[in-house]
Order: C-alpha cells, then sequence, then structure tokens
C-alpha cells in the first residue's frame, strides 16, 4: 500500500478527523483526490476517498503490535465511478492488481 500513496496535503484538521488532498497511484496513473482520515480508535483509521474514480472507496486499517514489527490489517470497500463502473468484473480484477501484500511490516 505505501506505494500506492505518495504524499498529503492538509485542508482541514479536527481533533479526530483530517481532510486532504494528495496523488495516489491507481491503474498505473497518478490521480489527486480528496481524502477524509478519521481516527475511530488509537489503532483504527478510517480513511475516504471524497473525490475522482474511487469516490466512495474506503479503507479501514487496523494496527496492532506485535514482536518484531507492527502487524497491519486493512479492509477496502471499493466503489468505481465513471467509465470503471461500466466494466463488467473490472472491481474484482482491480481489487486483485492494486492490493499486494508483501509482508507490509518490511514496507515501512
Amino acid at each position: 500500500m505505501p506505494m500506492h500513496f505518495k504524499s498529503l496535503k492538509i485542508l482541514g484538521d479536527a481533533p479526530y478527523e483530517k481532510l486532504a488532498l494528495e496523488p495516489i497511484m491507481f491503474l498505473g496513473l497518478c490521480h489527486h483526490v480528496k481524502t477524509k482520515h478519521v481516527i475511530v480508535h488509537p489503532n483504527t483509521p478510517h480513511v475516504f476517498i471524497m473525490s475522482g474514480l474511487l469516490k466512495g472507496t474506503v479503507f479501514s486499517e487496523k494496527y496492532t503490535p506485535s514482536c518484531s514489527c507492527t502487524d497491519i490489517e486493512i479492509a477496502i470497500r471499493l466503489r468505481l465511478n465513471g467509465i470503471l463502473k461500466l466494466i463488467p468484473f473490472s472491481q474484482s480484477l482491480i481489487v486483485k492488481k492494486w492490493i499486494r501484500y508483501e509482508g507490509v511490516c518490511h514496507l515501512f
């Protein structure tokens, strides 16, 4: 996942919520999307994509410390918009291509 999210610019800041503009890599292209980051528990942030082809997509992350690193569990509710919505089976193909678990602890 870190290879998909490159940086972010904070647009709004509240105690448990941040609005950001960030470039993400999706289908080999860089897209600038507006996101909302909400912390519902100290170890459980949710990221809502609010614009672009992935508007309505939600990433729910859970961080659990372990002996040698932090285990990261990511649940994704993918929502496609625009032309991608019209292509049959595009959602399952995109999820398989986009998410590759390569031992997340080694990516940080």
